[in-house]
């Protein structure tokens, strides 16, 4: 799909002489930020990079407190006071944020009974402390909470009630109704698992939930099989009521239960998973904020990781999660799902073998989450089949979607992948703490090769006319550097000679020229990289390439540039100096769309989303329309916009060059508004008609097919 856009798009390249677009902020997506408080005037606070943020239009902008100390997150205490905790211990503000004052807190993990009295602070070691005036003064109540092992989690409830998780081989459960003087052990449920209990929640209807792993034994293989319990009386009994992977779970006001899962979020649309302190936060309005983030454990410490990608909030009248964090993120990679929805990814890994992030979507004029792959996305490919491949740095290469990977390297960083002329799929990857890299092969998606062994490889580009293209960077465990390219599909390869230099990105186009990012600035050959000279943008890290209508652009973190007869220009205005780290140019209704990953998110100079009070992407339209087919030719799967100014049944058929009826693409009710329908191209190569029919009115469009 990508190749074909790009072959589209040089077509479109020669002699267009339009002034440079003016790019706008696609308000997002984020990379981390949350939300720990909504305020009774409808304001929320939220936290981000230790900062504290206030937002008065429900997460859509926000602005820094500046009174407030550093502080890694805040919550509302039942007084109404708010409580921060911070890198220099904890601060409480009585004025709704304007103000604060240090409190003296012991060190470790705090809780607060839901009457606001006593408050309670346990350590890992299993000591166990006790406030009975709102942390003005504490009173060691035990060094050794139920025996040996390590606390993981306190929670008070009703009646001076306490249930503690610890564990050393295994995690238990311990309760406590004298303030935790005495400690009993309450009756988990018999399943023939051990209940792993690693954290606790209070609910709204009254129920106290715990998240568990259950496992069989001590194995620690599967450690993704987890449960949920709740217990009615304070923790004496428990029953096991969900054996999915749970992460968190929350109870409206109005009794509506949320569980927070690996694979989504039951009981609301969207995919997400609720993490840290917070997970769901609900205002008197009933909107509903979730912070979202990813959650693992590895070998039997239990060391856990959490990753935040920004909050959430459930948009009625959308039907969507809206993303509403606080902090941009590093936009690496751009690319279209098999619905045409616009994907963008970003991950943090660098030279190290941990990294997160996420891979966010635009839809219904909103950025939502479209998958949570662990280690975020430094690379994504839609296939035919509609499925979106994604290279991620933690888990390998994997499809959109799969937060636990499984796909054909395990304990691999995948960093590229690319489809050849030939519709062959190749992609990248290293080990993890070794210096070795691979180049994988595939002939559908599914069943891969390794065809490479040897240096990292971080980026690839395939040529319209058949060469494939892998550039090699340096790394914290080896030196590699140049270009290698494959004249067989991606089945053997040979290094070339270019420059000393670090292969940041290349873009191959046909007749042997190919561009090369340094950290030096351009390198190009014309000759398929027998021979490279400088082209320009000396002393700059050039990062990223694409071919647009209006020649060729480079993205460096200077900003974007344009190829032109006089060299290399700084190109569009609005981005304000953003680094550039992926570029996407796409026909659109105004001849050509550009859109750009930079530091601070996605800009594009054509709207993306929109805020709550304007019309959506999917809003009124005036007439009947059917859109242009986009990529055209087809080679497997395409997508048509389609526009109806009321509901009506609706039919798209494929009809040949003497007007008979080949296939039908869509026979049903849409509503109103704006639509996409993916197309899938299976007839035999040709021209044909598409033809859309509703209300009595047809509009059609040429299309043409390539096998």
């Amino acid at each position: 799909m990508r190749l074909l856009c790009a072959l589209l798009l040089v077509g479109l390249s020669a002699h267009v002489a339009a002034q440079d677009p003016v790019f706008t902020s696609a308000r997002g997506p984020f990379s981390g930020g949350t939300v720990g408080v909504v305020l009774n005037d409808g304001r929320l606070l939220g936290t981000s990079g230790q900062q504290l943020y206030v937002s008065a239009d429900r997460g859509d902008t926000w602005e820094p407190v500046t009174a407030a100390p550093p502080l890694f997150g805040v919550q509302r205490l039942p007084t109404g006071d708010l409580l921060g905790s911070g890198p220099s211990g904890y601060a409480r503000s009585g004025d709704g944020g304007a103000s604060w004052h240090p409190v003296t807190i012991p060190a470790g993990n705090l809780t607060i009974a839901p009457d606001g009295s006593p408050w309670y602070v346990f350590t890992s070691s299993g000591a166990l402390h006790r406030s009975n005036d709102e942390g003005a003064n504490w009173t060691l109540v035990t060094s050794n909470v139920g025996g040996t092992g390590s606390v993981r989690a306190v929670i008070a409830v009703a009646d001076e009630a306490l249930v503690i998780t610890r564990g050393a081989n295994f995690v238990n459960l311990f309760r406590s109704v004298d303030g935790g003087t005495t400690w009993t052990q309450p009756t988990m449920p018999s399943t023939g698992l051990a209940w792993e209990i690693l954290r606790l929640r209070r609910a709204n209807d009254g129920l106290l939930y715990a998240l568990s792993f259950a496992r069989d034994g001590f194995s620690w293989i599967d450690y993704r099989a987890a449960g949920l319990l709740h217990s009615s009386d304070h923790g004496l009994s428990w029953v096991a009521i969900s054996t999915e992977s749970v992460s968190d779970v929350y109870v409206t006001r109005g009794g509506q239960r949320f569980i927070g899962q690996v694979e989504g979020l039951a009981g609301a649309p969207g995919t997400f998973r609720a993490a840290g302190p917070y997970g769901v936060l609900e205002a008197s309005d009933g909107t509903l904020y979730v912070n979202s983030g990813g959650f693992y454990v590895q070998g039997p410490e239990s060391s856990s990781y959490w990753t935040g990608t920004g909050a959430y909030r459930w948009d009625v009248g959308r039907g969507v999660w809206r993303q509403i964090g606080i902090r941009p993120a590093p936009v690496r990679t751009l690319e279209r799902d098999g619905g045409g929805r616009l994907l963008a990814g970003y991950a943090t890994a660098e030279d190290f073998s941990f990294s997160y992030g996420a891979v966010l979507r635009v839809e219904a004029g909103a950025w939502t989450a479209a998958g949570l792959n662990r280690g975020g996305a430094q690379d994504l490919l839609t296939l035919d089949d509609g499925r979106t491949l994604v290279a991620d740095p933690q888990i390998g290469l994997t499809t959109l979607g799969d937060a636990e990977g499984g796909g054909p390297c395990a304990g691999c960083r995948a960093w590229a992948v690319a489809e050849t002329a030939a519709g062959t799929l190749l992609a990248t990857h290293d080990y993890q703490f070794m210096s070795q890299g691979t180049i994988i092969r595939s002939e559908d998606g599914n069943a891969w090769e390794q065809v490479y062994q040897g240096m990292v490889f971080r980026t690839l580009s395939a040529a319209p006319d058949g060469p494939v293209y892998a550039g090699a960077s340096p790394h914290a465990f080896g030196d590699d550097e140049g270009v290698s390219v494959s004249l067989d599909d991606g089945v053997t390869w040979q290094a070339l000679a270019p420059p000393d230099e670090r292969a940041l990105a290349l873009f191959a186009r046909p007749g042997g020229e190919v561009y090369m990012g340094t950290p030096a600035g351009v390198y190009r050959t014309a000759d398929g990289g027998a021979t490279w000279s400088p082209d320009g943008l000396g002393g700059d890290s050039v990062t990223v390439f694409a071919a647009s209508a209006a020649g060729m652009l480079a993205g460096t973190p200077e900003g974007l540039f344009l190829r032109g007869p006089s060299g290399w220009r700084a190109y569009g205005q609005g981005l304000d100096g953003r680094a550039v780290y992926a570029i996407r140019a796409e026909p659109s209704g105004t001849g050509e769309r550009l859109i750009v990953g930079t530091d601070q998110g996605v800009y594009a100079s054509e709207p993306l989303v929109t805020t709550p009070g304007e019309t959506p992407a999917s809003g009124v339209v005036a007439r009947l329309a059917l859109g242009a087919v986009q990529p055209n030719p087809v080679r497997g799967v395409a997508r048509v916009s389609i526009e109806l100014p009321e509901a009506s049944h609706v039919r798209l058929v494929v009809l040949d060059v003497l007007g008979r009826e080949l296939a039908t693409v869509l026979d049903g009710p849409l509503g109103a508004g704006r639509h996409t329908v993916p197309f899938a191209g299976t007839l035999p190569t040709g021209t044909y008609l598409l033809r859309l029919t509703a209300g009595g009115v047809s509009a059609s469009r040429t299309v043409s097919i390539v096998r």
